[in-house]
């Protein structure tokens, strides 16, 4: 009976193992506005790599990153990784006072209600969202990854979370 048990156990634990190591989370698909009134739906970057930056004026480790994103961004263009910087609770008149004080060379879409973090799981800001070209989620963390375009081709079968 012990040994039953125990098989029962063992299978139970490795059927779990394989389930986890095989899924991929797909992203959730949004529509928001972008500080010029234009419609940026994610399924429309569908079959490139996307970096998803959710941050928030009133954040200081968020503004913190400005200069290192500005300067990242024609890099990250010339990677063809696309990069959608998502500003959330906050204002399109607030955003737009903010951006005229401090360049930002990249896309800021609006979150104002937050229902694409929430749907995102992101829990800290700022946070960083990888998405293949598949649409899965590759990577989550607070904190920027060292070496972006090595992450999307090294992704295969990997799953980062915070």
């Amino acid at each position: 009976m012990i040994k039953k048990n125990v098989l029962f156990l063992f299978i139970i634990f490795c059927f779990v193992l394989t389930s986890d190591a095989l899924s991929q989370t797909l992203a959730p698909d949004f529509e928001l506005q972008d500080l010029y009134g234009n419609i940026v739906k994610l399924s429309d970057y569908r079959g490139k790599n996307v970096l998803l930056y959710f941050w928030a004026i009133y954040c200081p480790s968020c503004r913190n990153y400005l200069d290192k994103l500005n300067e990242l961004y024609p890099k990250w263009q010339a990677d063809k990784i696309t990069f959608l910087s998502i500003n959330i609770y906050e204002s399109k008149q607030r955003n737009i006072d903010f951006a005229k004080k401090n360049p930002i060379n990249y896309p800021v879409l609006l979150d104002n209600n937050s229902q694409v973090a929430i749907s995102f799981d992101i829990v800290g800001i700022p946070t960083f969202v990888a998405v293949n070209k598949e649409g899965e989620i590759i990577y989550r963390r607070n904190y920027l990854p060292s070496d972006l375009k090595d992450l999307f081709q090294n992704n295969k079968n990997q799953k980062n979370a915070i």
